[in-house]
C-alpha cells in the first residue's frame, strides 16, 4: 500500500479496492494460489481503470492504474520465484 502512494495513488484507495480479497489471500494455501489471486486482483483493477477513464474520471483511472502496476511489479516477483 505504501508503494502505492509514494507512485500518486491513494493508499485508503489502494486498502478498499483490496479489501474483497483479504480473506482469499489470508486462506491461501501456497504462493501458487496467491500468485493467482493476485492476478484476479489485477485484472479488476484494469477493468475498473477503464470505467473510470470512460466516465471521465481520470484521477481515479490513474491512481487505479498506478495500484495495478504495483500488483505487476509483485506478480514478477511470484514469476521468478516459479521460473528462475
Amino acid at each position: 500500500m505504501y508503494n502505492t502512494a509514494l507512485l500518486g495513488s491513494s493508499d485508503r484507495l489502494a486498502a478498499d479496492l483490496l479489501n474483497p480479497y483479504i480473506e482469499q489471500i489470508e486462506n491461501a494455501v501456497d504462493l501458487r494460489q496467491l500468485r493467482y489471486i493476485y492476478e484476479d486482483f489485477r485484472i479488476h483493477l484494469m477493468m475498473l481503470e477503464d470505467e473510470a477513464y470512460e466516465k471521465g474520471e481520470y484521477k481515479k483511472a490513474l491512481e487505479v492504474g498506478v495500484i495495478g502496476s504495483v500488483i505487476g511489479y509483485m506478480l514478477d516477483d511470484f514469476y521468478n520465484c516459479f521460473y528462475p
